[in-house]
């Protein structure tokens, strides 16, 4: 449960609680340091994505991020957080990696005391891992176990060879 900043009113919470993405802004009282993300995945698997976002305001604020990939909008698993002047919270984003690639758009909010205003943006790229099929590799299998059994045979009849 989150507390309540004095002054402010308590932000909204829920799926539409920041509302439509804004325009790129330079962060005035939050920043995104960093999005720890895998640099490639395989379709279908779980993606969970880190965002540190620092508050570089000189008081506590409520932060907020919301995130987007491929047109498909995320929402990290917590709504907001309180933030302490100069230190970092993490949010933690989830998807499940479609068959291409990604880049992945995230932007940070903070709450004025009556709307959400955005404020930093940044973005990671990740890879569609390319699968190979395993298929493909019976050839080098079978050429391989034949080329051991040649071998093999090789070895055990030049020992049956009595007098040579």
């Amino acid at each position: 449960m989150q507390g309540t900043l004095i002054g402010y009113e308590a932000p909204p919470s829920g799926r539409p609680y920041i509302g439509r993405l804004a325009e790129v802004a330079v962060g005035a009282y939050t920043s995104i340091d960093a999005i720890i993300a895998p640099a490639s995945a395989s379709a279908g698997d779980l993606i969970t994505i880190e965002v540190r976002v620092r508050n570089l305001h000189t008081g506590a604020i409520y932060i907020a991020t919301t995130g987007r990939y491929n047109g498909v909008d995320i929402l990290p698993t917590e709504d907001y957080a309180i933030v302490d002047p100069g230190a970092t919270h993490s949010f933690y984003f989830s998807f499940s990696m479609p068959d291409n690639d990604v880049e992945l758009r995230v932007w940070s909010w903070y709450w004025t005391g009556t709307e959400w205003y955005q404020d930093d943006y940044s973005y990671v790229d990740i890879a569609l891992e390319e699968e190979i099929p395993l298929v493909s590799l019976w050839p080098l299998a079978l050429i391989g176990g034949l080329g051991i059994l040649g071998l093999g045979a090789t070895v055990a009849f030049a020992m049956a060879r009595p007098g040579k």
